[in-house]
């Protein structure tokens, strides 16, 4: 079993070096990488993010990360039958609600304020290539299931800290996705 990386906008650029020197065979970075995971079934890789108030590490202009993402669909045989693994979450989608935040980070008082903030360019890639399936994360308030056309996107959410860890299951056919999220 592989185990696929492609580190967040959250980890500095040492994982990388890390993954690359220690995963050997089995954990592999495939940051900006298209890589078949299983016949007929190609996926495309990245961590990076949209802006955030925190200036991490690998946060980028939303035209930039259009170009990363279009330059790797790119390169797959059968983009209908694609997985997108993308960090960041398509804007809109009940995928990225996240806190909203007031100027210094603190979340807006008077109930539980939410906001959408995922990438447009994701968003804008995944209507444009139509994957059967995306894989998201980034947000871990946000976790659900959605459809942007036929492409079904899936965010895990996460509550690591308090112990939990969210995942999901899932099982490709040549048309059809079945998932199950799971908790632990």
């Amino acid at each position: 079993m592989r185990i696929i990386t492609a580190p967040g906008n959250d980890d500095p650029y040492e994982v990388d070096d890390l993954i690359r020197e220690r995963g050997g065979d089995r954990v592999v970075l495939m940051e900006g990488e298209v890589t078949e995971i299983a016949p007929g079934h190609e996926m495309l890789s990245t961590g990076w993010s949209n802006h955030t108030p925190w200036n991490t590490h690998r946060e980028f202009d939303e035209p930039v990360i259009r170009e990363h993402i279009d330059a790797m669909a790119s390169r797959l045989a059968h983009p209908e039958a694609a997985i997108f693994n993308i960090h960041v979450p398509p804007y809109g989608t009940g995928l990225d609600d996240a806190p909203e935040l007031d100027a210094d980070l603190k979340p807006v008082q008077g109930g539980n304020v939410m906001k959408p903030v995922g990438s447009t360019a994701v968003r804008d890639a995944i209507l444009k290539h139509q994957p059967m399936l995306a894989l998201h994360g980034h947000i871990h308030e946000s976790r659900g299931i959605q459809k942007l056309g036929r492409t079904i996107c899936i965010n895990p959410g996460s509550v690591y800290g308090e112990g939990i860890l969210q995942g999901v299951i899932v099982e490709l056919g040549m048309d059809e996705v079945r998932y199950s999220l799971t908790t632990g």
